[in-house]
């Protein structure tokens, strides 16, 4: 089923990339695997498509957990504001 921001079924809470926001799941889990099973965690949400709203990502224990990996998921997914994380280059040897 899709979801718009009016229609989706949790309270949506923008972040500072355009594309991601997130939200609490709590609850029982209808359906699927887990059909039945207590639901407490945090996902992300795309926000890229104005005319529906999708969960993705990972589930997260915590919204601190969910927070500390902001950074990293918005590169990993694209978000136009995010950095890519620098891979460290060794010191260059000095010629003598």
């Amino acid at each position: 089923m899709a979801y718009t921001r009016k229609t989706f079924p949790g309270h949506i809470i923008e972040t500072r990339f355009d594309e991601l926001g997130y939200f609490h799941s709590t609850g029982v889990q209808i359906g699927g695997a887990g059909h039945g099973r207590r639901v407490d965690n945090w996902r992300f949400v795309d926000l890229s498509d104005s005319s529906s709203v999708a969960q993705i990502g990972p589930e997260y224990k915590s919204r601190a957990e969910l927070l500390a990996d902001l950074d990293r998921y918005a590169a990993e997914y694209g978000c136009k504001l995010a950095t890519r994380p620098r891979i460290a280059s060794p010191e260059p040897v000095p010629a003598y």
